[in-house]
Parts: C-alpha cells; structure tokens; sequence
C-alpha cells in the first residue's frame, strides 16, 4: 500500500475512535436515544399484527367480545411521556393485556419505554464495542448491576437508530430482534419502526415471530 494512503487510512482511523471517545458509552445511548426521539412524532397509533398475535386472538371466546360483529385487534401506542403500551381492542378487561409480555420487543431496548434518563442510569452498566474502527454499526452493552442478563444494542452508527436487539442471559441468546422502520410524512418526515423480526431460542429450538405495525396513525 502507498504510504501516503497508509497514513491517510491510519488518520481515518485514529479520527474514528477518537470520536467515540468523546463519549462514554451511557452518553452514547442517550445521544441514540435522542436522535430516535427527535425522529419519531410526538405519539402515534398502529394495529399490531403477525401471525402469534392472530393465532392468540382467535383462542379469545366469543362472550369475551365486547361487539360481536368485530373481531378483537392489538392496538400499539406510543407516547413520548409513556413509552409503549399494546392493548387487546373489543375485548373485556380481563383480555386487555394478553400480549403485555410482547412489549419488551417493541421498546429498542429501552429506548422507548417511560423510564428517565436517571432511572436508566442508576439500572444499568453501560459499555460498548465494535469489530473494527469506522464500523458502521456500533454495539452498545446494557447490563443490570447484580444481574446475569443484558442487552446488546446494535446501532446504525450513520443514522443513530436500533437495528437490532439481542436479550442474553449469562452467555445464552434468548432472543434476537431485527427493527426495520419506515418513513411517514407529517409535519415532517418521520421514521417509525414498522417490522420486527424475532428470534426466540428455548434451548436447542428456534422460532421465528414476525410482527408488523399497519395503520400507523401519527399525532403531532
């Protein structure tokens, strides 16, 4: 290699990681969480759909529905001040939250949920690491203090924004998930995850969840 690409290259380089530098790693997570923020409307609504959520809803019995010309939908909501929330529609009370154990999937690792930038502090250790300088995706590390699991949060170094979320207990993957977004106009263009692609292992199994968010409706 010419040397003056080789130190053009090392400059580069050097240049990358002092730019992560710059940041520890909890600052890096609230400066994503932020550019995710700053993306994404003030509150929107989506019909959650996927063939787990369908598969689920048609167990509900027919007394349980509250007009039985409808059938039951999975309403996901997400506000700035509250996080996410995922509620069973045209059902009773006691089928309000049959899916309230899938909202962990939805939150980007806690980027979306309604605890304070505080809160998340005192919660976790943060570290991150990458496989090479200038890598456009960067690894960010959460871990309980005292606790065997943790997230790995693969960010788009270029967009600031969760592509991937993997949940670990001590070494094992318990799930992977896969964030693909889209654009919706407004005000302005936003960007609203859309598509989660999960991964659950149960020892030597594998499944596959796909959710979709249809109907997204944007509040300003």
């Amino acid at each position: 290699m010419p040397r003056k690409i080789f130190l053009l290259l090392s400059a580069l380089i050097g240049l990358t990681v002092f730019a992560y530098a710059q940041s520890t790693p909890a600052q890096y997570f609230f400066e994503v969480r932020k550019a995710i923020y700053d993306k994404l409307p003030a509150s929107f609504t989506a019909k959650l759909t996927g063939k787990p959520i369908e598969k689920e809803l048609d167990k509900i019995p027919a007394n349980a529905l509250l007009d039985a010309k409808k059938k039951p939908w999975v309403e996901l909501v997400f506000k700035r001040e509250a996080g996410i929330s995922v509620k069973v529609k045209n059902v009773d009370e006691f089928y309000e939250d049959l899916f309230g154990d899938y909202v962990s999937f939805f939150t980007l690792g806690n980027i979306l949920s309604n605890q304070s930038e505080q809160s998340l502090m005192n919660k976790y250790d943060f570290s991150f690491f990458m496989d090479s300088p200038g890598t456009k995706v960067l690894t960010l590390k959460l871990k309980p203090a005292n606790a065997e699991n943790k997230l790995n949060l693969y960010v788009d170094n270029s967009q600031k924004k969760i592509i991937r979320v993997d949940y670990l207990l001590g070494n094992d993957l318990i799930t992977t998930t896969s964030i693909i977004y889209v654009e919706k106009k407004g005000k302005k263009t936003y960007l609203v995850p859309q598509k989660f692609l999960v991964k659950v292992f149960e020892g030597a199994q594998e499944k596959v969840l796909i959710f979709d968010l249809t109907d997204i409706t944007i509040q300003e």
